[in-house]
């Protein structure tokens, strides 16, 4: 190979490395960094492109932050459409020392130009995914992967794969916190015309902990948490809604408000 050939090659090659590198950025400057438990502005794409709000809903059965969250997005939501649901509870959690009582999405049907979407990734235990494959170590992160892909629109699972495994949100490890975790965890994406916005865990200022500081209890078993659910449900139905909720509930409705206009 003489010389200019060598360097045509050279050059070639720092070209396609620059458009790999510029291409990466550009895919990170589409999202803002974000963080725990409030909700943030991811960028100011809108996905819907239809005049719509669209919310997804990612979590998975036994969550104890997804059944905190599931009493707001319910709430929320009734405004909006038709939501069913049935109580249910998360698994027994040893850092919170509690079960935590919760709704699972059965069907939402809108009545407006809100709409919304529920994926729950593994079961009740955290040993299987919905789909039934058996988990073990780190494979919960790339069976709920695998299976987020499946269900959801792209820009969707870029979202979720983005805030789950390459933003920085925790002081552990390489700073992702499905690793941090060992899966993939609750995290709602609401985008419109305004926008997209998200929450990871749960929406500000509910927390797992200030939810069963609200009922006056301090910790639940599995079953006393269902039990706990199935009179939550019935109480905030009859407009006996704790204040924790409330304020969660109008939060997060500001933004689907401003969605909404």
């Amino acid at each position: 190979m003489n010389t200019n050939k060598l360097i045509a090659v050279i050059f070639g090659i720092i070209i396609i490395i620059g458009i790999v590198v510029l291409l990466s950025l550009r895919t990170q400057q589409t999202m803002a960094s974000g963080g725990l438990g409030y909700i943030f502005k991811v960028n100011n794409i809108n996905y819907a492109r239809n005049n719509t709000v669209q919310i997804y809903f990612i979590s998975w059965y036994g969550c104890p932050n997804g059944a905190t969250s599931s009493w707001v997005l319910y709430l929320v939501l009734s405004k909006y459409g038709i939501v069913n649901v049935k109580p249910h509870t998360s698994k027994f959690d040893p850092k919170l020392d509690s079960a935590i009582p919760g709704l699972i999405f059965l069907n939402y049907t809108p009545e407006s130009n809100v709409d919304f979407h529920f994926i729950y990734l593994y079961n009740e235990y955290l040993n299987e995914t919905v789909t039934g494959i058996p988990i073990s170590g780190d494979q919960a992160i790339y069976l709920g992967l695998q299976e987020l892909k499946s269900e959801v629109p792209n820009w969707v699972y870029k979202i979720v794969y983005f805030y789950n495994i390459e933003d920085k949100l925790v002081n552990l490890g390489n700073g992702s916190i499905a690793f941090a975790y060992k899966h993939l965890v609750t995290t709602c994406i609401i985008t419109g015309p305004k926008g997209t916005y998200a929450f990871i865990l749960f929406p500000n200022p509910i927390t797992p902990e200030k939810l069963l500081q609200a009922l006056n209890v301090s910790s639940l078993s599995m079953e006393e948490a269902k039990n706990v659910a199935d009179k939550l449900l019935v109480q905030i139905n009859s407009g006996k809604i704790p204040d924790i909720i409330l304020e969660a509930i109008n939060n997060l409705n500001q933004i689907i408000v401003e969605e909404s206009e």
